[in-house]
């Protein structure tokens, strides 16, 4: 106990975690040469807050929305093996979330990330 009259200090500990859940995408592929294709689409995920707080308060969950763009090839066989290489662009928006008991905000300022992909298969 403090003896000169001035406030005691009470440490507290503060544990954020966000899981990213329930990911969707719809995207188109278009042709422009009988190999060679662009692609893009739309996608939507949950952000779900996962917080411990002391101070009682909470944050909500969110919704983001993300656009993707790429390009790929496909060499095909006669033998109906086909191997495809593709590359892909893809961004998430920001949110910014409030907590429940004051005006304190947490903001996540956008997702981007770029995807590379290889595939090898059969068409039958």
């Amino acid at each position: 106990m403090k003896t000169d009259g001035s406030p005691t200090a009470t440490t507290v500990t503060n544990k954020v975690k966000a899981e990213f859940a329930d990911m969707y995408t719809i995207y188109a592929k278009v042709y422009v040469t009988d190999s060679a294709y662009i692609t893009g689409g739309i996608s939507t995920m949950d952000v779900n807050t996962k917080e411990s707080l002391e101070t009682g308060s909470t944050y909500g969950d969110a919704q983001l929305d993300g656009t993707e763009i790429g390009f790929g090839y496909d060499i095909k066989t006669d033998s109906g093996m086909f191997i495809r290489a593709e590359a892909v662009l893809v961004e998430y928006d920001g949110v910014t979330l409030t907590s429940s008991a004051n005006s304190n905000t947490v903001k996540l300022n956008g997702i981007d990330g770029a995807e590379g992909r290889l595939s090898l298969g059969y068409t039958f």
